[in-house]
């Protein structure tokens, strides 16, 4: 699996959430390899994407297609300045992964010292993080080669989410999530309210 992230400053609103879900009917049958995306506006404006495709060669395909750049160029000026895209090779899922039925997602934007090991203690640790979190549904996380780190986790909804964050850590768990610590640093909590689930048209909800 490949990931791309987007992250930006929403300029209008409206149009963004018009332009990626006409991308998802209009561009998305013809994105070879397109798994899905997840997207949302949070409540300071930050506007965050996630495009999974099954391999990295699947999403330089659809980049390279005329109707993507003519699409990108009607929707790049529904953002305050230039947004920020994010490669990731290095990246997973867990649980449901990225599942339509979320009614709150939640972005930790952050970076890591190592996100070699980083990577590796998220793809060993998976039961870990299930039992330390029932209430989180699912989650994909990515990382890039110099550090930068994001991961989009799906719940139910935000008050579950809110009532799972006061749960004690299991003893299990307390070595994994104290080098997680170490390792890697959360600059930036985004809370996507209303999550926008794009989903190829035969998986579509």
């Amino acid at each position: 699996m490949f990931i791309q992230f987007i992250l930006g400053q929403a300029a209008d609103r409206a149009a963004l959430k018009e332009s990626f879900e006409r991308w998802a009917t209009e561009l998305g049958p013809g994105a070879d390899g397109w798994l899905g995306s997840t997207a949302g506006i949070a409540a300071d404006g930050t506007f965050v994407a996630t495009a999974m495709f099954a391999s990295a060669d699947a999403a330089r395909r659809n980049s390279e297609r005329p109707e993507q750049g003519q699409w990108w160029s009607r929707t790049a000026g529904a953002f305050a300045g230039k947004p920020t895209f994010l490669d990731c090779a290095k990246c997973g899922t867990v649980g449901q992964g990225a599942t339509p039925v979320a009614g709150f997602v939640q972005v930790l934007y952050g970076t890591s010292s190592d996100p070699a090991r980083a990577y590796q203690l998220m793809a060993e640790s998976e039961q870990q993080m299930r039992d330390l979190r029932p209430d989180v549904l699912g989650a994909v996380y990515g990382y890039t080669d110099d550090g930068t780190t994001v991961d989009v986790i799906f719940f139910a909804s935000e008050a579950q989410a809110r009532e799972g964050e006061r749960n004690e850590t299991p003893a299990e768990a307390t070595e994994t999530m104290a080098e997680m610590s170490r390792l890697s640093k959360i600059d930036q909590f985004i809370d996507l309210t209303e999550p926008w689930h794009l989903a190829p048209r035969s998986e579509s909800h």
